[in-house]
């Protein structure tokens, strides 16, 4: 919107940032800031702020630094290129707080303390310190020319989505306006100025060339030079080596400072020659990278074991041929396992790595501190964890400086960081060395381990070339673009919202009439969702379901607190160790926090909502419902929806506020309903895990040397008056007879065995609490002989890989995603009867034994359906789902 911020630039002629070590990627003395600004200045007129983009850089808040830099970059280059001014827009706290945001006495007792919430909060604002991308980057002022927001008396205000326009400017003139976020930017990029960058067959693109290099600080000799080469490669590393030297990326002081400061206080800042290794592994290993694993393993499998990554090993090949002592500083989101693969090699006397005896090269690695969850940028919806998500931030910008200084530079261009990490070692060639037959510019030495060479712009796609030497490969190739581009969007942790109508899963939201306010006139806050996690899912797919019939309503987004679904600005319970989680980070919602067809986001984060709310300037009303009169409800409040309440929801001139207590399953929906006038729309009967879970499901069971080839079995224990002990051995038994099946069909002898239990060692962390202390045998003892028999809980294996468990409910989340991928999984879903009609005719069927066996020493509610249905939608897995446990022993 007009109110969001927009963050002055810097007067590059009067900063000198020589001091600054960390000021930006390149080492200060490879740069030069003056010729872009004097450049600038030699053109400066009334007509600077004829042509704007309005860059709105939240919509990529959730993504990696890399994916949020080499958006920036590329939006800067179609500012530059088309003669624009680009002026960054964002009111999202998404890069963390400085040590100034925050109390200093709470800090020295380790305690994370806001000097201000009212204007650090989620989505607030503030005039100490820049929000958004811009509390990163220091833009120069050649690049936003310093103007203001266009068109602000003309325009009621802009937002992504709206088409380039044309509007009368405060001071008279006409100004071209394009509003973009990093998808639309993206897209706008390659479809409309890549091909005019590489044409030399015009007179008109000549030019526009010849000044786009004089914009990005070229001498009159360097443009020339740019606007007659031919080769696209040789006009994309021109551009990219101008880009490094000019300052166009920079960082704000507060950044360079503790750059600066990490590298110093963890012995970064190493003396002497240095080379340098990226290892991306994570998220990529499924999309990007699988093709050129795939094919690694195919060449290399002799005598080697296959992973589901290509080796360390692999990228210290590239070194070969050299010799001596190499100092090697590690950049990877996989430190533990890389680790592991440094203790295997082999050592001489001093301790020094090598890949074979015979050679005279010799290794020493650096690695900087682990940070559990390095790449993951949701810690930026909660204002507590914003030390953590801005040490984060430090410690990426830190990794790549390091990188892209190194001497030698061994990685690939599948992520987002090596093709940063090229672009910034790229160097502009003196004149006078080209004119005598030298590359127009120079490279770093940097070495491909594996995959795309071609891929190395930032604008580049990871599927244009697989540079395959046989058929097969390439045939491998086309398979996995076709796959890419049908799970790009339900693979990415941080889709870009404008593109999640490609996702094939994702809901179809029905077109309004193009008139229609994007503006919410309807918040919906449901203060507690009054069913477990079984039941909230379905409510919450009710709710959503009513919203989207509503034109101009938005469900402000809840968060889960000890397993219940709560509004993210109630209290967290107290007595309980945890944080709220927002339901967009348990299921992928993506598509519902994004404006689309003409109505406003079907949900909004909590934070979004308070800002918008204290902007708007229309009447407001706020109501209070209460659907069941169990627990105390606020007054005033009403027991139903009423004529008042339907009335205001549809008067698009005032902001209502809905809030709902003690929302039900049926009853919920079914009271919402009464806002609605005539209207279709699709029923959502489905929700996805967010695909960040299933990451870190995998990245724990790595740590425990388990692939997906595992079993589980769930044991809801909190039943009162069980036999422990003889339960216990129920699901020993349980394991036992899956490890008979397993062996006789797949000849798997040494199968890891996974335990779902809400079991724990101190029986106050149980649901029914001490009313289990009178059974027979402790939970302790039970986990006890458990454990010793093989089996494995999950919550163990979190704790050891240092990750931590956000909120209590959590914990069932692990367990149903690690119930969807399985080899066996056996549970007691049973109700009232051992015969289901609903349960699949391949799903084995339960004996009478077993039915009582199950009951006996189960809790038996929805949480055990919902875990075997999620796990029934993936077809083949009927015959190895049991809903009891396959045993009669008791």
């Amino acid at each position: 919107r007009s109110s969001a911020p927009v963050i002055p630039s810097t007067n590059d002629g009067d900063i000198i940032i020589g001091d600054q070590l960390f000021g930006s990627f390149p080492h200060p003395s490879d740069m030069d800031l003056a010729t872009p600004f004097n450049n600038f200045n030699e053109k400066n007129d009334d007509a600077a702020c004829d042509g704007v983009i309005l860059y709105f850089t939240d919509d990529f808040g959730g993504h990696g630094i890399g994916s949020q830099l080499n958006t920036y970059l590329m939006a800067s280059w179609m500012a530059t290129y088309l003669d624009m001014a680009l002026l960054l827009v964002g009111s999202g706290n998404y890069m963390g707080c400085p040590d100034e945001m925050l109390e200093q006495d709470a800090l020295s007792r380790g305690e994370i303390v806001l000097k201000d919430p009212s204007k650090y909060a989620r989505g607030g604002s503030t005039d100490d310190f820049p929000n958004s991308l811009s509390r990163l980057i220091m833009q120069p002022e050649w690049l936003s020319r310093q103007c203001p927001m266009p068109c602000q008396n003309s325009v009621k205000g802009w937002s992504p989505g709206v088409p380039e326009v044309v509007c009368q400017n405060d001071n008279g003139r006409q100004s071209k306006v394009m509003v973009v976020n990093g998808g639309t930017a993206k897209q706008h990029f390659s479809e409309h100025v890549m091909s005019h960058v590489v044409d030399r067959s015009q007179r008109e693109s000549i030019d526009a060339s010849y000044q786009w290099a004089l914009r990005l600080g070229a001498s009159h000799e360097e443009a020339s030079l740019f606007s007659s080469l031919r080769d696209e490669n040789d006009i994309w590393d021109y551009i990219s080596a101008l880009t490094a030297r000019s300052g166009l990326l920079r960082f704000q002081p507060w950044i360079a400072r503790d750059v600066e400061k990490y590298v110093t206080e963890n012995n970064l800042a190493f003396d002497g020659n240095y080379d340098a290794i990226h290892v991306r592994r994570g998220d990529k290993l499924n999309r990007e990278s699988k093709v050129f694993v795939d094919a690694y393993w195919k060449d290399h499998a002799a005598g080697e074991t296959p992973s589901n990554y290509i080796p360390f090993t692999h990228y210290l090949s590239q070194f070969r041929g050299m010799c001596g002592q190499r100092h090697v500083y590690v950049a990877t989101d996989d430190p533990g396992e890389v680790m592991k693969e440094i203790e295997n090699l082999p050592k001489d006397e001093n301790g020094l790595s090598y890949l074979d005896d015979n050679e005279c090269l010799r290794f020493q690695f650096s690695f900087g501190p682990l940070l559990e969850g390095y790449h993951n940028q949701w810690l930026h919806r909660y204002p507590m964890q914003c030390k953590d998500l801005y040490t984060r931030i430090i410690a990426g910008i830190a990794d790549l400086t390091t990188l892209i200084r190194s001497d030698v530079f061994v990685g690939e261009y599948n992520a987002n960081f090596g093709r940063l990490v090229r672009m910034f070692r790229m160097r502009v060639n003196e004149i006078q060395k080209v004119s005598g037959g030298e590359t127009p510019t120079m490279e770093r030495d940097v070495k491909i381990a594996w995959g795309n060479t071609h891929a190395k712009y930032i604008f580049s796609s990871n599927w244009n070339t697989l540079e395959a030497n046989n058929d097969e490969l390439a045939e491998q190739n086309n398979e996995a673009q076709s796959n890419h581009r049908r799970r790009l969007q339900d693979l990415s942790p941080f889709r870009d919202p404008k593109q999640v109508t490609l996702r094939s899963s994702a809901p179809v939201i029905p077109s309004t009439d193009d008139s229609q306010s994007l503006d919410t006139s309807l918040w919906i806050d449901i203060h507690e969702f009054m069913e477990g996690i079984s039941g909230w899912k379905v409510v919450l797919l009710q709710v959503l379901t009513v919203i989207q019939k509503i034109p101009s309503a938005t469900l402000v987004e809840p968060c889960m607190m000890n397993g219940r679904l709560k509004s993210c600005g109630s209290p967290y319970p107290d007595g309980v160790v945890g944080e709220p989680v927002p339901v967009s980070e348990i299921y992928d919602l993506s598509w519902a926090l994004v404006s689309s067809n003409g109505r406003p986001p079907l949900m909004a984060l909590y934070g979004e909502y308070l800002h918008r709310n204290q902007l708007d300037t229309r009447k407001s009303a706020q109501f209070n419902v209460c659907f069941r009169g169990t627990k105390p409800c606020p007054a005033p409040f009403t027991w139903r929806i009423t004529n008042a309440v339907i009335e205001s929801a549809r008067n698009e001139d005032e902001i209502s506020t809905l809030t709902v207590y003690q929302c039900w399953w049926g009853r919920c929906g079914l009271e919402l309903h009464r806002l609605l006038a005539e209207s279709d729309g699709p029923q959502f009967d489905s929700l996805e895990f967010h695909p960040q879970l299933f990451e870190t499901v995998k990245s724990v069971l790595a740590t425990a040397n388990i692939a997906d080839n595992y079993s589980l079995i769930h044991w809801r224990a909190e039943k009162p008056g069980i036999d422990y002990i003889k339960c216990a051995e129920a699901v020993l038994n349980t394991k036992q007879n899956i490890a008979n099946a397993l062996q006789s069909t797949d000849g798997d002898q040494d199968h890891p065995f996974l335990l779902m239990s809400s079991l724990d060692e101190d029986v106050n962390k149980m649901w029914n609490g001490q009313k289990v202390l009178a059974n027979s045998g402790s939970p302790a003892e039970a986990l006890d002989l458990l454990k010793s028999n093989g089996l494995i809980k999950f919550d163990h294996l979190l704790k050891e890989s240092n990750v931590q468990v956000r909120d209590p409910g959590m914990l069932a989340i692990y367990d149903l995603i690690l119930a969807t991928s399985s080899r066996y999984f056996a549970t007691c879903a049973a109700g009232v009867d051992a015969k289901d009609a609903s349960v699949p005719e391949s799903v084995p069927e339960c004996t009478q034994a077993q039915f009582d066996v199950c009951h006996h020493c189960n809790y038996v509610g929805k949480f055990a359906r919902l875990a075997m249905d999620l796990r029934l939608e993936t077809p083949g897995l009927e015959d190895s789902t049991y809903r009891c446990w396959p045993t009669d022993l008791l």
